[in-house]
């Protein structure tokens, strides 16, 4: 599921919800794992939305990728 979230982000197919549920399985698979590998194979999701918020609304929200590197699908947005 969690790499189906992040697909749809990076695809511009993402809906309202998919940031706080990308959150809410990362947090789960990391706090229910019975293996190491498990509890910290989502860490690097974590990572990001925790240092790159913003940018995950701009996928979201605005179908805008400032890196320039992800198909949304929409319009450039001019800095």
């Amino acid at each position: 599921r969690m790499l189906e979230i992040l697909n749809r982000i990076t695809n511009g197919k993402s809906e309202e919800g998919d940031i706080e549920l990308l959150r809410k399985l990362s947090e789960y698979v990391k706090d229910t794992s019975l293996c190491a590998l498990g509890g910290t194979a989502p860490n690097p999701v974590l990572s990001t939305l925790d240092n790159f918020e913003e940018e995950y609304r701009e996928h979201v929200e605005d179908k805008f990728c400032r890196a320039g590197v992800c198909d949304l699908g929409g319009d450039e947005k001019d800095e």
